[in-house]
């Protein structure tokens, strides 16, 4: 496996076996992503100019509860990846209920693998299929409030959004879902 690393230096060291080393001689260095010989996203750290992080695409655990509760709920397949560059988190996934449950009230969707930042009045807005529900008359809409880690589900019937409730889902509602947000 090969490496990139970075020095802030006008010389660069010589690199060891398998890897590299990209340099810049002042504190202002451009954004930079790299692949490796395995086809792997790695982490570029800046000490003067921050840290940008890559987190490969990795499984996160979609999941929903009504009223805060899960008593009884049932998945058939759950599909999903997360990628974080930066501040960014890009994550997007799929499930398939196969009982709703027995829990009642506001309906959430939860799991989502870190939280948004928490700058306020900032609601991020996220793109959603969702199929095999009842009593809906409109678009179904979605987002992530500050400092969430869960997607308020809503649908906007008369011009107005209502909250969706476990009385919308049914034992065969699929969700599939793609957020895009800033994170701390």
């Amino acid at each position: 496996m090969s490496y990139l690393t970075f020095a802030e230096s006008a010389t660069p060291s010589t690199p060891s076996t398998g890897k590299a080393t990209i340099f810049a001689p002042t504190a202002t260095v451009p954004t930079i992503g790299v692949l490796n010989d395995a086809g792997v996203l790695g982490q570029l750290a800046f000490s003067a100019a921050g840290t940008l992080t890559f987190t490969p695409p990795t499984a996160w655990t979609p999941a929903v509860s009504f009223g805060g509760g899960t008593t009884g709920i049932t998945y058939g397949t759950r599909s999903t990846n997360y990628t974080r560059i930066g501040n960014m988190l890009f994550a997007y996934g799929y499930m398939e209920l196969t009982s709703k449950g027995s829990s009642t009230g506001t309906a959430l969707m939860t799991g989502l693998p870190v939280a948004a930042v928490g700058t306020a009045g900032l609601i991020i807005p996220v793109v959603l299929r969702i199929t095999n529900l009842t009593g809906i008359t409109g678009m179904i809409v979605g987002y992530v409030a500050p400092s969430g880690q869960v997607v308020n589900l809503q649908y906007l019937g008369t011009g107005t959004a209502t909250t969706m409730t476990d009385a919308h889902f049914t034992n065969t509602t699929d969700i599939a879902i793609m957020a895009i947000y800033q994170v701390t």
